[in-house]
């Protein structure tokens, strides 16, 4: 019948229609052409508002879950890996925020766009060469700065130290966390949380001092005041070698706004009493001292 004719000639001709159509979809996004794509690297600058150094802030693209630090100006520039090797397939078009860290400055980043797993050109934050347009500047949340005496110490003649720890708060309020423990009632508590760990000799261990009760526990600075804490610390000598050692607080800055991801690309246990916290980005004027005699 020609009516049934006229049918199988469509069906003939409507089959590569639709799969034509298909193919084009999967490689043609109209809202991102092809000439706006490029796959480069990402750079920017980041400066610090107290004018401190902005070498070693951690800058940490989400999704992509890949890192750098700045260096002492500023400057940072990461690769992007190829669309076949990233993990949110070749196809991601959208938006990530990539994430500017020091643990006690407040966080920022600055939104990125992707087509079919490629930076975007022609976008307000960033360069046709992918470079973030704008510096971006930390705030700082508080300032750490430990002292310690003796700076020089000879084991044959003493074993103690006398350290004091200044925090100062530049928001409103800063919630930082630290190790404490309870004295006997009415006795109140001591300050503990201790890293002492050597910058010259490579055979020196890291040592980390702790009391057997020690818990975590938050304090509150409150803007433009400054809380002293002192530690008096017996340490024992053979633990030690001649040469210098820094001494480290272990105190942990409480901000919002800081995805679980982000920390766990740095060590899931870096928020913990132990070696990890080592790689926490933070500035710090941490005291130091140089051991001249061990042993007795």
């Amino acid at each position: 019948m020609p009516g049934m004719e006229i049918n199988r000639k469509y069906l003939k001709v409507s089959g590569p229609i639709i799969i034509l159509f298909i193919g084009l979809s999967c490689t043609f996004n109209p809202f991102f052409k092809d000439e706006n794509i490029e796959a480069v690297k990402i750079s920017g600058q980041i400066g610090l508002a107290d004018n401190v150094s902005p070498e070693g802030v951690y800058v940490w693209l989400e999704g992509f879950n890949i890192s750098e630090t700045t260096d002492m100006d500023g400057n940072f520039s990461m690769t992007l890996p190829s669309p076949e090797a990233q993990g949110l397939g070749s196809d991601f078009s959208g938006k990530l925020a990539i994430f500017f860290y020091l643990a006690n400055y407040g966080i920022d980043s600055t939104i990125i766009l992707f087509a079919n797993g490629r930076l975007l050109k022609d976008q307000s934050s960033i360069d046709n060469n992918g470079h973030i347009i704008d510096k971006t500047i930390l705030n700082n949340l508080v300032n750490i700065e430990t002292l310690i005496e003796p700076e020089i110490i000879d084991f044959k003649e003493n074993n103690t130290f006398h350290i004091t720890i200044i925090l100062k708060a530049f928001q409103e309020t800063v919630s930082v966390g630290s190790l404490r423990e309870l004295l006997p009632p009415g006795s109140g508590f001591v300050r503990t949380g201790l890293i002492i760990e050597p910058f010259d000799n490579p055979n020196a261990n890291t040592i980390f001092i702790d009391r057997p009760e020690s818990f975590l526990w938050n304090d509150v600075l409150f803007a433009n005041t400054e809380q002293t804490w002192v530690l008096n610390i017996s340490v024992n000598p053979d633990a030690f070698t001649r040469g210098g050692y820094r001494v480290i607080p272990y105190i942990l800055v409480r901000q919002d706004g800081i995805p679980e991801s982000l920390i766990n690309s740095i060590s899931s246990h870096i928020n913990e009493f132990c070696a990890d916290y080592l790689q926490l980005p933070m500035k710090r004027i941490d005291g130091s001292f140089e051991v001249q005699a061990v042993g007795k």
